[in-house]
């Protein structure tokens, strides 16, 4: 009797330990995944304050595309082509996306009707 009580409790010991490993496990992808978006973040706000900048002073983004393009033509070139693949992209996606998010708020809203009657 005491040595199903014995593996028992050792079984027991054993899923605390794997338990509590998997909880610092996911603690640390945590504060991994918390690093990163801190920089993405960190992008994102940079990235609007320039287009604030060159909203204020259209000819410094100028000069500053300028200077890129004679600079390191290759890339210039290559980034424009991404920017506008992303914006054909976007262009095909943003239809389709409104049309999901007029049919989600339609639901939302019937939804709530049904709700108040």
């Amino acid at each position: 009797m005491e040595s199903k009580l014995e593996q028992l409790a050792l079984r027991r010991q054993a899923l605390l330990l794997k338990s509590q490993a998997q909880r610092n496990l996911v603690r640390l992808y945590g504060k991994e995944i918390k690093q990163s978006l801190g920089w993405a973040d960190l992008a994102w706000d940079v990235c609007g304050k320039v287009g604030a900048a060159v909203q204020r002073r259209p000819a410094i983004g100028a000069a500053v595309l300028a200077g890129i393009l004679l600079l390191k033509p290759r890339r210039a070139i290559s980034l424009s082509k991404s920017a506008l693949n992303a914006w054909q992209l976007w262009q095909k996606l943003a239809p389709l996306l409104q049309r999901f998010q007029n049919r989600a708020s339609g639901r939302e809203q019937t939804d709530q009707t049904d709700q108040t009657l």
